[in-house]
């Protein structure tokens, strides 16, 4: 029974990361379109703040892989 539930928390665990990492990926290529030539200043602020948020959410993703792989091997090993 634990495993199936184990699994099943694996499974669910990658379908997050997927719909995160699809999400940084969005951030960081998120522009604004202007009425002119240019960003304002303030747009340029926001860019650069959610391209930050990106690399945040990618290096939680990357540490949630990392935690559901030290966990499989531990299942595997233990058992």
């Amino acid at each position: 029974m634990f495993e199936k539930i184990n699994n099943y928390l694996a499974c669910l665990s990658t379908d997050l990361s997927r719909c995160q990492r699809t999400l940084a990926k969005s951030l960081n290529e998120f522009n604004f379109e202007c009425i002119g030539s240019t960003q304002t200043d303030d747009e340029q602020v926001i860019a650069a703040s959610l391209k930050q948020f990106s690399k945040l959410i990618s290096a939680i993703e990357d540490e949630r892989d990392n935690m559901v792989s030290i966990n499989i091997q531990t299942h595997i090993y233990n058992d």
